[in-house]
């Protein structure tokens, strides 16, 4: 993963266009006001919501696991034709790519990412770089804010 300057962040931050879950709708506030420079409108942010917000963040950005790629991958493969069109050896070669290739992205947004390529009209099935675009975004936005509530943290602990 790349390092992200102070300055980097904030822009993540402020191009996120996604809505985020209710969750977060504290988080993104707070950033909304501390991006446009109205440090005075911040509500005070106690520990405990500081922490609270780092541990579901923490807990989206968890990495798949090799299985549960793999249960991405049979269930596409089981709405696609074109691997019945394949001899085993060149699916084994597809799917050990696909595990190859996916392994590490948060498996929130992989899941994601292959529901919604299920549920499209897409009448073949994704290539890796196709679900990777699909997770880059979401997973780009919920990072940044991952380390801003980190920064939040350390920079709340250094103050007290």
């Amino acid at each position: 993963m790349q390092e992200l300057s102070s300055a980097t962040i904030q822009t993540k931050i402020a191009a996120a266009d996604i809505a985020l879950s209710p969750k977060y709708s504290r988080l993104e506030n707070w950033a909304a006001n501390l991006q446009m420079g109205h440090r005075d409108d911040l509500p005070p942010i106690d520990r405990e919501t500081l922490v609270a917000w780092k541990d579901a963040l923490d807990a989206d950005l968890v990495p798949a696991t090799e299985d549960e790629v793999a249960i991405c991958v049979e269930r596409l493969r089981a709405n696609y034709t074109e691997f019945e069109e394949l001899e085993e050896a060149l699916i084994a070669m597809v799917v050990d790519d696909l595990l190859d290739d996916l392994s590490g992205y948060p498996r929130k947004f992989l899941i994601e990412a292959c529901r919604r390529w299920r549920n499209s009209p897409a009448k073949r099935a994704p290539t890796a770089g196709q679900l990777k675009e699909m997770v880059a975004k979401e997973f780009d936005d919920v990072w940044a804010n991952a380390v801003m509530v980190r920064v939040a943290l350390r920079a709340y602990e250094l103050l007290q």
